[in-house]
């Protein structure tokens, strides 16, 4: 596979992974803070935030991975 097309899932990835991060510290944040002022509706919003850094998150790896996958395939 070609150096620029790795490069370019490695990045995809590492974004993808940089957004999840700060999307379940978000998520975290917002639930602490719903939490202690007894509001449901940030304890939602910080948890749909956290479910949705989860999504980026695995995104992200499977960006990293899928260079690697398709070589191994092309290789048999």
């Amino acid at each position: 596979m070609d150096d620029i097309k790795w490069f370019k899932w490695l990045l995809w990835g590492c974004t993808q992974m940089v957004c999840g991060l700060l999307c379940i510290l978000c998520g975290i944040l917002l639930a602490v803070w719903g939490f202690f002022a007894y509001s449901m509706t940030l304890l939602a919003i910080g948890g749909i935030a956290g479910l949705i850094g989860l999504i980026f998150l695995a995104n992200g790896f499977f960006a990293w991975v899928r260079p690697a996958l398709r070589e191994n395939n092309d290789n048999k």
